[in-house]
């Protein structure tokens, strides 16, 4: 068994060190979460910058037809 007090091992071996079973369906769930969470900041993420490039645009138009 290993020792987990053992300080070159890093945190994530010593918790499995003290749990004394590794649970893999855990370990999917939260990396599965995390590219949902991920997914969900580039969607909203592109909605931002897609807003911001017709607010921009808008404007530009607004100030050349200004001019006119």
């Amino acid at each position: 068994m290993l020792d987990s007090m053992t300080p070159e091992l890093p945190q994530s071996i010593r918790y499995l060190a003290r749990s004394g079973s590794a649970q893999p369906g855990a370990v999917n769930k939260k990396k599965h979460r995390r590219s949902r969470d991920r997914q969900m900041r580039e969607r909203r993420t592109a909605c931002i910058m897609m807003i911001f490039g017709i607010v921009l645009g808008s404007l530009e138009l607004y100030i050349v037809l200004s001019y006119l």
